[in-house]
């Protein structure tokens, strides 16, 4: 039986995604520990991390953060070069994206582009398809 879960971070307005905030805050306070987590993971050694070629990602600190906590990852050599069809992170962004879309265009004109509006929009996302099993 394959799951399917979807984790989410918001970062805030103007942050911008360095190496070292990738490592620090997503890496080692949300995906280790949520892969350590037996409630979300049955065998952590079929977990395979994929990274969507972000150079906070690509970086060889992260790759060695990733190592270092004994998660399989595609590294550098492995992830196949401009190769949108096998970019798994690509298309989850689109699916996102479009259906957060959609959820601000239902809001009033005034409220549309308000911080909360647009976190509202990603939570029922993530809801509706944060959770397959």
């Amino acid at each position: 039986m394959e799951t399917f879960r979807l984790h989410s971070v918001i970062k805030d307005k103007g942050e911008s995604w360095t190496g070292q905030c990738f490592r620090d805050i997503i890496l080692t306070e949300h995906v280790f520990p949520f892969l350590k987590n037996e409630e979300n993971v049955i065998d952590p050694d079929e977990v395979i991390f994929v990274h969507g070629k972000a150079p906070c990602m690509r970086a060889y600190q992260t790759q060695h953060l990733l190592q270092d906590n004994d998660v399989k990852f595609w590294g550098n050599d492995i992830w196949p070069g401009n190769s949108p069809d096998l970019n798994i992170a690509e298309h989850i962004g689109t699916i996102i994206k479009d259906e957060v879309e959609k959820k601000m265009l239902s809001e009033p004109g005034h409220s549309r582009y308000l911080d909360e509006t647009t976190q509202n929009a990603h939570f029922r996302c993530f809801e509706k398809h944060g959770n397959r099993h």
